[in-house]
């Protein structure tokens, strides 16, 4: 009878401590930093990384946030998506984007700012309907979600002015070249590296999915004179300021949709954003990690993702627990990976690669909010910090 009662005081110390851990969880944060080392790096990088905020808030304002950022003093903040979270966005009023508005307003007024969209706002885009059948009614949706997404009318579109307003802007399979000046010209647009003649080609490399080639107000694939060079081939031309280049890639929904097994090919990035230049480090922004083979397969020496929210909970030498997919002890749920990298083909970098195996690494954050399952158990939300630095 004594070791009942002993075991049952230990489950019920267990159960208590598990308690007071997710506790604490759901309601701090930490910093974590990490650093990666190139010979393409022309001189030291800081980027603070946030993804996945869903609407959190740490302190007044998220005054913790702001705050943190400021200790750091970063060269740019980088967002990953899902700031907000897709379902209120059908409640009255414009109260489920004030979150978000308000952080991107208050360090963009203070650091350069990188943003792309998470699958939470892709959800809102009327585009994201017309991929699940021009209805936004997908096999399996209940009617319930279906009426739901109806709600989401004209959504994407109040949070693209009002994010306009605050001269935030989403990028939306873009290359940017990052010099690390301060202000607006930090980031500097770039036209992609590749060609695009065939527009219905792209089209069927992403099973249909939209791939746009005419500027549009959201930042999309743009194929414009001004972005080609002079033979017309539309091959972009040679950009030599220095920096490092940073590609903003937003994936079509079908590669979010849940217990499918969606791959992605080299070739249907390089129909969304070209291909990477091999003479510069390369930074791909993305909201999703469970394509990380292709990313470093295209030639990303560097990838931020978020989506995964560090798995819900984390156990010892084992990781996360549950991804978005959903999927039990997912491959990718928090930290530091690396892969071999890809592509570094050029006749003006073999030299500098010979004898290298090229690298890619992917820092994925644990995200700093939460939705669906409002839990976090041994796995805080998570404001990434990441160094890039020439290669000694």
């Amino acid at each position: 009878m004594t070791y009942v009662i002993w075991a049952i005081g230990i489950l019920c110390a267990a159960a208590l401590l598990v308690l007071a851990v997710m506790i604490a969880d759901n309601h701090r944060f930490v910093v974590r930093h990490y650093e990666v080392a190139s010979d393409r790096a022309d001189r030291s990088y800081t980027f603070a990384f946030i993804t996945d905020l869903h609407a959190k808030v740490y302190g007044k304002g998220n005054e913790s946030i702001l705050r943190a950022i400021r200790e750091i003093s970063p060269d740019a903040v980088l967002f990953g998506g899902d700031l907000i979270v897709a379902a209120q966005a059908g409640e009255e009023g414009d109260g489920w984007m004030k979150t978000a508005l308000a952080l991107l307003r208050d360090v963009s007024e203070e650091f350069p700012v990188f943003y792309v969209n998470g699958n939470h706002e892709l959800k809102l885009d009327e585009h994201w309907w017309k991929e699940t059948g021009g209805t936004g009614k997908s096999d399996g949706d209940s009617e319930a979600a279906w009426r739901r997404r109806r709600a989401f009318a004209g959504a994407y579109e109040r949070l693209d002015r009002a994010l306009a307003q605050i001269g935030v802007r989403p990028v939306r399979n873009k290359r940017f070249r990052f010099s690390g000046e301060k202000g607006a010209a930090a980031f500097a647009p770039l036209p992609l590296l590749g060609e695009f003649p065939d527009t219905e080609a792209a089209k069927t490399a992403m099973g249909g999915a939209r791939v746009k080639t005419e500027p549009d107000s959201r930042g999309a694939l743009a194929d414009t004179e001004a972005e080609q060079s002079a033979d017309g081939t539309g091959r972009a031309g040679t950009y030599d300021a220095p920096g490092i280049d940073v590609f903003g890639l937003e994936l079509p929904a079908h590669f979010y949709t849940k217990f499918q097994s969606e791959t992605l090919s080299v070739e249907e990035i390089d129909a969304l954003i070209g291909r990477p230049d091999p003479a510069r480090f390369t930074v791909l922004v993305t909201h999703t990690p469970k394509y990380f083979e292709a990313y470093a397969a295209w030639g990303a020496d560097l990838v931020l993702c978020g989506h995964v929210h560090g798995g819900i909970a984390r156990l010892p030498f084992v990781g996360g627990v549950l991804s978005p997919y959903p999927t039990l002890f997912p491959k990718y749920s928090g930290g530091h990976y690396e892969l071999p990298g890809g592509r570094r083909e050029s006749a003006g970098t073999e030299a500098a690669d010979a004898g290298k195996e090229p690298r890619s690494v992917l820092v994925l954050s644990c995200g700093m909010g939460m939705h669906t399952l409002p839990v976090r158990c041994f796995n805080p939300a998570e404001l990434s910090v990441i160094t890039i630095k020439p290669q000694q």
